[in-house]
């Protein structure tokens, strides 16, 4: 009696078929029906009837489930020793825009690399459909990204916070408020967006289109903190993550533009294939995550979690 068979064995219950279970193991299906044969023969007897589409244990397979339960439980244990007493080495490909990385992941980093000073950390900036499409290809880890809640079967999502976003004008903006109200004013005004296809362009444009603003004069810019300070100059007014701007705020360098309605946020979110191996490094980089989440991300620009 193999291990990988109790395993297809326990898949197949958990599943409720054979052929989700290969799907899941990423078996052929005759690998299945082989394994289950294989046991059958060893026990003596059937582990399951199969009933039309249906497949349902039968009295000798349900006195084997607690116990291969129990098997490849100690087994995965067994298999983690190793790994529990050697000192994590590897490599961890880590994406995250351009702001997460200025403003909220410096300690978090700092912190992981002194715990773990044997991974070698390669940490990628990019917008966020690139960095999901990154994930896609295995080209990453595990991403940072700060958009709308991701919805995709084949990512998971283990965190997520809201990140405020704030219309910022120069010290000297006459505008009050980016509203319908102010609709010429603002068409105006220089509107400085992200690049194309960014989250935080899209709710630009989106929340000039529910309030029938036409932008006059556009710019686009990639980076982040050229817009904050193309906009501190007068050159316009945008729309940013407030944690990157928020001592400029205080210093009056910048001003708040109110909005119509509720405040505007962005959600962040740490996402990793479901399907990709899970490795020392990044499970402890992960608990790392966490830990910070549960005590705020304190840092020196915002002065606030």
């Amino acid at each position: 009696m193999e291990v990988r068979q109790l395993q297809t064995f326990r898949t197949v219950v958990e599943t409720g078929s054979f052929t989700m279970a290969a799907a899941q193991l990423k078996y052929a299906q005759s690998t299945i029906t082989a394994h289950i044969q294989m046991l059958e023969e060893e026990l003596g007897g059937p582990v399951f009837d199969r009933l039309g589409r249906r497949t349902v244990l039968t009295d000798i397979g349900r006195a084997l489930y607690p116990h291969a339960v129990e098997i490849l439980e100690a087994f995965e244990k067994i298999r983690c020793i190793p790994l529990e007493r050697q000192a994590i080495r590897g490599k961890l490909h880590i994406g995250a825009s351009e702001t997460l990385t200025v403003y909220r992941l410096g300690p978090l980093l700092a912190a992981y690399t002194k715990r773990c000073p044997d991974v070698k950390l390669s940490l990628i900036n990019n917008n966020c459909a690139k960095m999901r499409e990154m994930l896609h290809l295995g080209e990453l880890d595990m991403a940072f990204v700060l958009e709308p809640p991701v919805k995709d079967p084949d990512l998971a999502v283990h965190v997520s916070w809201e990140e405020p976003i704030v219309f910022i004008g120069g010290p000297d903006c006459s505008i009050e408020s980016i509203s319908s109200q102010q609709s010429e004013r603002i068409g105006r005004q220089c509107i400085i967006f992200t690049e194309d296809h960014c989250s935080l362009r899209l709710v630009f444009e989106n929340y000039l289109k529910q309030q029938a603003i036409s932008p006059g004069h556009t710019l686009e810019l990639s980076s982040m903190e050229a817009i904050k300070q193309c906009v501190a100059s007068g050159l316009g007014i945008s729309l940013m993550p407030l944690v990157s701007t928020q001592s400029w705020l205080n210093e009056k360098r910048l001003m708040q533009i109110q909005c119509d309605g509720a405040g505007l946020s962005l959600s962040v979110q740490l996402l990793s294939h479901k399907s990709k191996w899970i490795s020392p490094a990044q499970r402890v980089f992960m608990e790392m995550v966490l830990a910070y989440c549960e005590r705020g991300f304190e840092t020196e620009e915002s002065g606030t979690p």
